[in-house]
């Protein structure tokens, strides 16, 4: 995606937190708007040279908050509460789906591609949202006894006013005895937070003992970060003992991912570790 169309984005952001009726006045930028949710959470799986967590310095709307993280059903809820407040836009996004939430003048709009006439539906409390959530997000019609993937952006064309998502982290992080526990996919935190560039995240997870070479699927950890280039995690990982030479199952190692996207400084690194062996089985 162009710098242009990333300045596009955040503007129409802006304009639906300032729109004033249903949303009508700006039909014509909706259906472009909600094709572009999927690229903002997603948005290495198009061009590594952006980061989702750039939102701020694209056009100067306030990042008031960014989480991932493997989510009980029952902590859903805590989200929202935490998420969800009056002229915020949420992104929130599982493993492969992207959503918008708004809520103004006690109505909380929820945007998804997938909607007929890609008009958002209205609810009037979280309950309800959460379940379309759920049902958007995971395809479900109910919550799985499963920790899910959540990935949530908070934008804002307001002053950050309070820590609410920071809050919301410290909770799920601290005095937690499951977090390096695998959820859905096999998904980990650190994979989370190594996939999204989340330097902090990444550290409190090491210290507080997680594997750094617990697979996911076919990848570990590092091979995920090298692949986005996220040098300074790389060199977390490595730093907590992460295996440097593990392959996927297509014999590809963190330094051959770093290499095909063009990733040097993260190569270079990489290179000066040596090449520590193993599959993955």
């Amino acid at each position: 995606m162009s710098q242009k169309h990333e300045s596009w984005f955040y503007q129409t952001v802006e304009s639906i937190l300032s729109c004033k009726n249903d949303f009508s006045e700006i039909e014509n930028d909706v259906e472009k708007f909600i094709a572009h949710i999927e690229w903002l959470q997603h948005s290495s799986h198009y061009e590594y040279a952006v980061n989702q967590l750039d939102v701020s310095e694209l056009t100067g709307l306030n990042l008031d908050g960014s989480l991932s993280f493997l989510m009980r059903p029952a902590v859903i809820d805590l989200l929202i509460k935490c998420a969800v407040q009056e002229n915020k836009y949420i992104c929130l996004s599982s493993h492969d789906h992207s959503v918008g939430v708004v809520w103004r003048d006690g109505i909380i709009y929820l945007f998804d591609v997938n909607f007929s006439d890609l008009k958002p539906k209205a609810f009037r409390n979280n309950d309800d949202l959460k379940y379309a959530l759920v049902k958007s997000l995971y395809r479900r019609d109910y919550l799985p006894d499963v920790k899910l993937p959540l990935h949530m952006n908070v934008l804002s064309c307001q002053p950050h006013t309070d820590n609410k998502v920071s809050e919301m982290y410290h909770y799920l992080i601290e005095g937690r005895d499951d977090l390096d526990a695998p959820g859905f996919e096999r998904m980990t935190n650190l994979y989370l937070a190594c996939e999204r560039g989340d330097e902090k995240m990444v550290q409190d997870l090491l210290r507080r003992n997680v594997d750094p070479n617990k697979h996911v699927k076919t990848w570990m950890p590092l091979h995920v970060a090298a692949a986005h280039g996220h040098q300074s995690i790389v060199k977390a990982l490595i730093k907590f003992g992460a295996i440097t030479g593990a392959k996927t199952d297509h014999g590809l190692t963190p330094k051959d991912l770093a290499e095909a996207y063009h990733h040097d400084d993260v190569v270079k690194l990489l290179g000066c570790h040596g090449d520590h062996s193993a599959g993955i089985g």
